[in-house]
């Protein structure tokens, strides 16, 4: 495995997109009827909420992968379930929304969640969910006592602020242009912020690249906080100077960040968020979270690959828009094409090779 010095160290510091916090949830029905769970997580500096997850009565639903940041967050479809006064979206079909303010002005119900604690490390947790949606804990583990209301840290009480919204937003950080590296300018998607090993960043990706503008470096430190309430997957167009970079990491100073209003592929963005299972093989598993998507096989993480939507590519004989996917083993690029099913099914041909390559969401 070949990785530049940047992308190395990113890797051995647990710096990519927090990583390590992502892990397995199993749902269990230990009821005699059946079961709608959601689930809600902080994902980075975005709360997201997914679902719904159908277990049968007595059986568990297909894992999913949200990211463990201490706490875990659900809420049983059911008129007996009372949750611990924590609101996210959810909507009556399948659904993976970010962000967990005015979900009715977007179309969706805002619903009441439970909070679940998690052990620092956790890698995998399973919630096992009797009447009236309380969580029945194996005979080996003690009982999670969510009869009173606490305030996990990162899900603040109150509103959330909201977006920019209007046109294009415009944010400058005052650095002078080519101080601290060469001169860039690219046009990209915005990943988010996050905090990682005790170090925040904020990162976006533009042509298979991820770049990183870390807090406590060249990038003030108040800008940061600036762009930090952009939402992931916006459109954006970048300036500043590169610092140091490896295969397909760098590590910026950002003089500018235009936020765009109009993105062409946004509906197609948004309906390939969250987890999928192979049609094939139900074993593999992949959770797409903005510009990136998290494989799995049998539970165990086995890779991650940056996407980015195109009209077209050099495969793709003038069709489109494609999915375009870049391994970051041997940073190798493929081509798909999307076919019909989205959001519920994700068809993928492979563009000027043929083959076909089908997912579809867990239940």
């Amino acid at each position: 495995m070949r990785y530049g010095r940047l992308a190395a160290a990113i890797l051995a510091a647990g710096l990519f997109l927090a990583g390590a916090a992502r892990a397995e949830l199993t749902i269990c029905n230990q009821t005699e009827a059946p079961m709608r769970v959601a689930i809600g997580s902080l994902e980075g500096s975005a709360y997201v909420s997914r679902g719904w997850i159908e277990p049968s009565p007595g059986n568990c639903g297909d894992p999913s992968y949200p990211e463990f940041n201490g706490y875990i967050y659900f809420h049983v479809d059911d008129p007996g379930f009372v949750g611990d006064g924590y609101g996210f979206c959810v909507d009556e079909s399948w659904f993976y929304i970010e962000g967990d303010e005015d979900c009715e002005a977007r179309g969706y119900r805002l619903a009441n969640f439970k909070a679940v604690e998690l052990t620092p490390g956790q890698s995998k947790l399973t919630l096992n969910i009797g009447a009236g949606g309380v969580v029945v804990p194996p005979p080996d583990l003690p009982v999670i006592d969510l009869s009173h209301p606490f305030t996990p840290p990162g899900k603040p009480q109150g509103p959330v602020p909201p977006a920019p919204a209007g046109g294009d937003q415009r944010y400058v950080s005052g650095l002078a242009e080519g101080a601290n590296g060469p001169v860039f300018q690219l046009d990209g998607v915005f990943q988010g912020c996050e905090t990682a090993d005790g170090r925040a960043y904020c990162a976006f990706h533009a042509e298979g690249w991820k770049f990183f503008a870390y807090q406590g470096g060249p990038t003030p430190d108040a800008f940061l906080v600036q762009i930090e309430n952009i939402p992931m997957g916006t459109p954006v167009t970048v300036a500043g100077d590169v610092v140091s970079e490896g295969d397909i990491f760098a590590e910026v100073a950002l003089r500018e960040v235009v936020a765009h209003a109009e993105d062409p592929f946004g509906d197609l963005r948004a309906a390939i968020q969250g987890d999928w299972m192979s049609s094939d093989d139900p074993l593999y598993r992949m959770t797409v979270y903005g510009s990136e998507a998290f494989e799995f096989y049998d539970g165990e993480q086995i890779g991650v690959r940056f996407l980015r939507i195109e009209a077209e590519c050099d495969g793709s004989a003038g069709a489109g828009p494609v999915l375009l996917t870049t391994e970051l083993e041997q940073f190798e690029t493929q081509c798909f094409l999307f076919q019909d099913g989205l959001p519920d099914r994700m068809i993928l041909a492979l563009a000027g090779q043929g083959g076909f390559v089908s997912f579809e969401r867990p239940r």
